[in-house]
């Protein structure tokens, strides 16, 4: 079990699942010759569709029913242990299958099995935070793939600015493994520094001591951060960034300039309205009048067309078109003048004339 960078189903840290049937043996139709399945979860003899009969058989559900089984017992434990990290419930996950009592992790010898089948009991029953934050099936693909004596032992120890070939593949030459195999295998070593940094805190009597874990100093610029001395484990994690004040400052300024525009735009707006009207508006001196009509009714014969304009006192309303048009409409009829005082004439309302239809059109697809 050493994976392969090449493939994103083999690749080293992610989980493999094989399928076991309710008796925890291993389905007849598996493949276990790559020796890359790390856990067994239910999937075989399950309730299967049969979408062509509409009829429900048991059957085998294949590794990808054994995939979806364990995402929903891992969901489970996640919600169980929400203080875990996601390395803290993988080393739950292969240190307590069924029938390993030891807390350890244990691969199958034959290399068929992984380290065996999940069991959700325990894992709801285990505290997982007491392990350590680091990647248990990358820990394992790592090391074990140091030990080999062929091209498999370089995949994880690469240096691209020594060897940007990549290192050929055992199998097959043409298909290298990109020298970049072997930041996988400095992310191994970060996440076991990192523990250890855990480790001398808690001895040293210290507080949040998992601050200096691998999972939350994975955000350090390009994993090339020192992570910080523990101390007395009441320090924070060092940053060369910008001081919090100067952030909270400009966040501050950004608010209020902000704030400034629109009020300015809004005064703006008002002064406007106020100032200067099409028709002449309050600051004319003439009063408000209504609004301009493009095609003004036309009645034959009177002025060429068109209605003479009011006496002094006078107000015509303007005749509205039911409903929008391109063209002018015919009124059947000259709008009758009639007489207001004159002081009332600036206070009467503008109310253009409603073109909507008045009726609401019940559709049910809009309820």
């Amino acid at each position: 079990m050493t994976g392969d960078p090449r493939f994103w189903n083999s690749f080293p840290g992610v989980i493999r699942n094989n399928e076991v049937g309710p008796d925890g043996q291993i389905a007849g139709i598996s493949d276990v010759a790559d020796a890359n399945v790390n856990i067994l979860a239910p999937g075989d003899q399950v309730l299967v569709p049969d979408y062509s009969s509409q009829k429900i058989s048991v059957d085998t559900g294949g590794t990808s029913t054994g995939s979806a089984v364990l995402s929903g017992y891992l969901a489970l434990v996640v919600q169980k242990w929400p203080d875990a990290t996601g390395n803290q419930i993988l080393q739950s996950l292969v240190r307590n299958t069924k029938g390993n009592d030891s807390g350890e992790a244990k691969l199958d010898p034959g290399h068929k099995r992984g380290y065996g089948q999940v069991d959700v009991a325990r894992l709801l029953t285990v505290d997982p935070t007491q392990y350590p934050d680091v990647n248990p099936i990358l820990e394992a693909q790592v090391t074990a793939a140091a030990k080999l004596s062929d091209d498999r032992a370089k995949w994880y120890a690469q240096d691209c600015s020594k060897n940007p070939d990549g290192v050929g593949d055992v199998l097959d030459d043409s298909l290298p493994v990109p020298c970049q195999a072997g930041e996988i295998g400095r992310e191994y070593e970060r996440q076991k520094a990192a523990w250890k940094k855990v480790e001398q805190c808690r001895s040293d009597g210290g507080s949040d001591c998992m601050r200096y874990s691998a999972t939350n100093t994975a955000d350090e610029t390009d994993g090339k951060a020192v992570l910080p001395d523990t101390g007395d484990g009441k320090g924070g994690v060092k940053s060369s960034g910008v001081p919090l004040w100067v952030w909270f400052a400009a966040g501050g300024m950004g608010i209020i300039v902000v704030v400034g525009g629109i009020v300015l735009a809004v005064v703006l707006s008002k002064r406007s309205k106020k100032g200067c009207s099409r028709h002449g508006g309050p600051a004319s001196g003439r009063g408000p009048l209504p609004p301009a009509n493009p095609y003004p009714p036309q009645v034959p014969g009177v002025n060429n067309g068109m209605i003479p304009p009011p006496a002094a006192g006078q107000y015509v309303p303007q005749q509205q078109a039911p409903y929008p048009s391109a063209f002018p409409q015919q009124a059947p009829y000259p709008a009758v003048p009639y007489s207001v005082p004159p002081q009332q004439a600036a206070q009467l309302p503008v109310t253009p004339g409603n073109t909507q239809n008045p009726y609401t059109n019940n559709n049910r697809n809009n309820r």
